[in-house]
């Protein structure tokens, strides 16, 4: 037996600013070589921030990040530990995805990414290439002074560089340190796109940089046993962690240190932890063994690659991790999964929204309360942000904003959770604003068209953003992922906020949460309150009432939510056809729905999806919280303008 001290360190990073993410790197890596790591890995484009996006682009990013890479190499030239970094890399005047090994200030290797993964924090062939090619001529803003491993300087001549640089790289520092080196950037995301082999040879350890926004639906312990599977060596996996833009997704920091056999240590999510363990090197596999241990298979194999047909295949798209339920496939089956779901959910939502507070230097949030689902869940997230910076609930603005069609229930159930979260309720009437406006534009009171109602929804948009404006605060968003799908919401009215916190969260799923969050509060009134908030009919009450009841139930005029969830998931997620997503939901429906009110509502989901994505093209950002959504940016993409006949034709 023969043990190895290693080190996995998530550190606090600045996104596009590599001198700060060295200072950190160095203060890291000295203080692992004084506990004795002999290994010291960081995550993936740990020097620059992996969510820097086009500006990788910039030449101005890319000197400083090599600039920065000399640094880190004098700095730590007493540090007698390799010490594995990503950062971006300009060779043969292309930019790949690259790590950096360093002992004793002197550069090892620059190991170049092969595999680029098209959601772990965007499109990364947008900005990296992937196959470096066999012969290297030049290598852009090259350090002048680092050394290579022979202690000489590099040189960047035309053909000749003088240190080891490719994709698979067998790093031999035996000698040095007792070990032999693999790395590893980043997968494919299950782990599979990864080589288990370095010039043909094993190595004792594998070095993996990993940059995996969080979501509730993937499972990154499964991953990195599926990696050290392929590696046949223990692996120190380093996970980007709070740092990263909150732009789109969330990176949870869950680094981990484990072979096939064994987790020797894991960091807890949420929290930029730098881990340690005595890993055995010697640690060799019984082949028999291989699937004692629940090791995942891939979607490529042959077992999985006719999901199409299969019934229940979305299943095997939730990361192989939980069983759902049959009739909706975003909540998992088992109670206690579903609990982690939420409690995911809640961090989720808090950390991101954090993260916008301090980028933009904001102690203030705004939101609207509406006595519904969405902006219940919006506010807790509002109070969860506060409570993670160690901010005043007072600091959060909460209006709510009465109007033609609101009822004294949900009036009074916005009004009660704002008084017991402790935030600043205010309350402003919009109708005789409202009534005013239709007055200037010529319009009707009489006439309830879409000018009537989508008239308050952007009236009680100009509201809150005019009041963070005058208190140099944040617009909360509370629409959500249903929503969306459906555009069920007022272009550039409820449409629209400065963040979107439940902008990935179905209905169904907020409806969990919020129930989820009644059950644990310990606040009995309070609680009360949230289950009554989860039992009130969906509406946006933008038509008068009947005799203070609601007289618009959402649910009535586009469907059931639980039908459109579903839809939303097969169609988006497992992407079946239309005729074998009715034959599905027939069946996961039995009792509850016929074929002819399923074809009905689909029909509806369909034409709704099609002609409403001129929405989503322009939505805010807001956190990714399963592993497909509708960011303009990375999320699911397609024309405004596109037919939607083909699916049509289907159900005829």
């Amino acid at each position: 037996m023969k043990k190895i001290k290693v080190c996995a360190a998530t550190p606090n990073i600045t996104v596009a600013d590599p001198k700060a993410n060295a200072k950190e790197i160095i203060r890291i890596s000295k203080n692992a070589g004084k506990k004795g790591a002999k290994l010291i890995v960081f995550p993936e484009l740990s020097l620059t921030g992996c969510t820097c996006g086009d500006l990788f682009f910039q030449d101005t990013l890319l000197a400083s990040a090599m600039e920065n890479l000399e640094v880190i190499a004098e700095k730590t030239k007493d540090v007698k530990a390799a010490i594995v970094f990503g950062l971006p890399v300009e060779i043969n005047e292309m930019i790949y995805n690259g790590a950096a090994v360093l002992y004793k200030g002197k550069l090892y290797a620059l190991v170049t990414k092969r595999y680029l993964h098209s959601s772990s924090y965007g499109y990364e062939d947008q900005w990296f290439d992937f196959e470096l090619g066999k012969k290297i001529n030049s290598i852009s803003y090259l350090p002048k002074k680092i050394k290579n491993k022979s202690g000489r300087r590099l040189v960047n001549n035309i053909g000749k560089i003088n240190f080891d640089i490719g994709e698979d790289i067998k790093i031999d520092l035996k000698r040095q340190l007792g070990f032999t080196l693999g790395i590893g950037i980043g997968n494919n995301g299950d782990g599979r796109f990864f080589e288990c082999a370095y010039k043909g040879e094993e190595v004792d350890l594998v070095a993996h940089l990993g940059a995996r926004k969080k979501v509730v639906d993937r499972d990154t312990s499964k991953i990195i046993r599926n990696i050290a599977y392929d590696s046949n060596a223990p692996i120190v996996y380093a996970e980007a962690g709070d740092g990263e833009s909150t732009t789109d997704y969330v990176f949870a920091g869950e680094s981990e240190i484990a072979s096939e056999y064994t987790q020797y240590k894991k960091s807890v999510a949420f929290r930029n932890q730098v881990i340690y363990a005595d890993v055995d090197i010697d640690e060799k596999k019984n082949a028999k063994e291989r699937n004692k241990y629940g090791i995942l298979i891939p979607v490529a194999d042959e077992k999985t690659s006719n999901h199409k047909e299969s019934k229940d295949s979305y299943d095997l798209f939730y990361d192989w991790v939980v069983q759902t339920q049959k009739d909706n496939p975003f909540i998992p089956e088992s109670e206690t999964k579903r609990i982690e779901m939420c409690e995911t959910i809640l961090k989720i939502q808090a950390k991101a929204l954090a993260k916008r507070m301090k980028t933009i230097g904001t102690d203030k949030l705004v939101l609207g309360i509406s006595g519904g689902l969405d902006s219940t869940l919006a506010l807790i997230a509002c109070v969860n942000a506060c409570d993670e910076l160690r901010i005043n609930h007072k600091n959060i603005i909460a209006i709510t904003m009465p109007g033609f069609g609101t009822t004294s229930r949900t009036h009074n159930n916005a009004s009660k959770i704002m008084r017991f979260y402790g935030v600043s309720k205010r309350e402003v009437d919009i109708t005789e604003s409202v009534k005013q406006h239709f007055k200037d534009i010529k319009h009707s009171m009489r006439n309830k068209n879409s000018t009537y109602e989508n008239a308050q929804a952007r009236m009680r948009t100009m509201i809150l953003m005019d009041v963070a404006n005058d208190n140099n605060a944040l617009v909360v968003g509370t629409g959500d992922f249903s929503e969306l799908a459906l555009g069920w919401c007022t272009y550039n009215g409820d449409h629209m906020s400065m963040y979107s916190v439940n902008a990935n969260i179905p209905k169904t799923v907020i409806r969990e949460v919020v129930s989820y969050e009644a059950d644990r509060i310990k606040n009995e009134r309070l609680s009360k309150i949230l289950k009554d908030i989860v039992e009130t009919p969906v509406s946006p009450e933008l038509l008068p009432n009947k005799k203070d009841k609601i007289a618009q139930k959402t649910e009535n005029i586009v469907g059931p939510y639980e039908l459109h969830d579903y839809f939303l998931y097969i169609f988006m997620h497992v992407a079946l056809d239309v005729e074998a997503l009715v034959k599905n939901a027939i069946n996961d429906f039995e009792g509850k729905y016929d074929e002819k009110t399923i074809k009905h509502w689909l029909k509806v989901f369909i034409k709704r999806f099609f002609s409403q994505q001129f929405k989503r093209n322009c939505s805010p950002d807001g956190p990714q919280i399963f592993s497909f959504g509708f960011s303009p940016r990375g999320g699911f993409m397609m024309p405004s303008d596109a037919s939607a006949k083909v699916w049509l034709d289907y159900l005829k």
